[in-house]
C-alpha cells in the first residue's frame, strides 16, 4: 500500500522538474543562437551585394566617360583614364582600365574596367569600335 500512496502523490504534483526546465532552456538557446547566426550572415551578404551593385554602377560610369572621348583617345587611353580613385562619397573605390586591340579585327578593342574596394573587386569587359577618321573626303 505504501507504494501505491507514493505513486498517487507523484501524480498529484503539477509543474516542471528542474531537469525539464534546463532542457527546454538549452533548446531555446540553441534555436536563438542559430537564428542570430543566420541573421548575421544575411546582413553580411546584403552588405556585399550593395558594394557590388555600386561597383557595377561606377564601372558603367567609367565606360560612359570612355565613350565620350574622341576616337583617338579611345584607341590610346590617356593616363587619366587608365587608373584612379573615385571622388567622395565613393572614395573607397578605385578603378583600372585596360584595352587591347582584338586580333584580326580592324579598329576593335577589348576594354576591361576593374573597380576595386577593400572587400573585393568587380570587372566588366566589353569591346569598343574606334575607327580611324576618314580624311579622304
Amino acid at each position: 500500500m505504501r507504494i501505491r500512496g507514493m505513486h498517487r502523490r507523484r501524480l498529484d504534483r503539477r509543474g516542471f522538474t528542474l531537469l525539464e526546465t534546463v532542457a527546454a532552456l538549452a533548446i531555446v538557446a540553441l534555436v536563438a543562437v542559430s537564428a542570430l547566426a543566420a541573421v548575421a550572415q544575411q546582413l553580411n551578404v546584403a552588405s556585399r551585394a550593395r558594394m557590388i551593385a555600386r561597383a557595377e554602377e561606377l564601372a558603367a560610369e567609367r565606360y560612359a566617360v570612355l565613350r565620350v572621348l574622341p576616337t583617338a583617345a579611345q584607341r590610346a587611353l590617356p593616363d587619366s583614364m587608365v587608373a584612379g580613385r573615385f571622388p567622395y562619397p565613393d572614395n573607397g573605390y578605385t578603378w583600372r582600365m585596360t584595352e587591347s586591340q582584338v586580333l584580326n579585327e580592324l579598329d576593335v578593342y577589348d576594354v576591361q574596367i576593374a573597380v576595386d574596394w577593400a572587400g573585393g573587386s568587380y570587372t566588366v569587359s566589353t569591346r569598343v569600335y574606334a575607327p580611324v577618321a576618314d580624311t579622304t573626303s
